[in-house]
């Protein structure tokens, strides 16, 4: 996990004012590691937690509109899906940032299994079936900045 002064960090951290944050990365990547260490005082908005796309949408719109900031916390793995956040932030004139995480499937199924095997951490996420991380290697896109971002890191 990235730890302040860490090379690549200050691009993370540095404060942006208000601004959409839009991770991607596959399931066991860390996304939800890393709101909860550096991103926690903005809106999280996770599948997870909401459940559908549209209260995804819903909340994001809601807390830009409040003036928070907001980190998209799912796997958001193509263009066409970041699309949608994208959009709100340009009509909200919101700063939109991606943090693309480009870890290796391998590391991602280790993750994944020490969600089930550290049953004294409470862990932000549960364990996922294989599939979904197979899944996002095989479909997902690394995303760029002629999306709509103002940057995007790579950790």
């Amino acid at each position: 996990m990235i730890k302040s002064g860490t090379p690549g960090t200050k691009n993370i951290l540095a404060n942006k004012g208000q601004e959409l944050i839009v991770f991607c990365g596959a399931p066991g990547s860390g996304k939800s590691s890393l709101w909860n260490l550096y991103f926690s005082d903005y809106t999280r908005v996770n599948n997870d937690t909401l459940k559908t796309k549209e209260k995804c949408m819903k909340v994001c719109e809601e807390s830009l509109k409040k003036g928070e900031s907001v980190v998209i916390d799912n796997t958001n793995p193509t263009a066409d899906v970041r699309a949608r956040y994208l959009e709100i932030a340009k009509e909200l004139k919101v700063t939109a940032r991606c943090i693309y995480f480009d870890i290796d499937k391998q590391t991602c199924f280790h993750n994944n299994f020490m969600r089930k095997a550290n049953t004294h951490r409470n862990h932000l996420s549960k364990a996922v079936p294989g599939i979904p991380i197979h899944s996002f290697f095989k479909n997902h896109t690394e995303p760029e900045v002629s999306e709509g971002f103002k940057e995007v890191v790579k950790i």
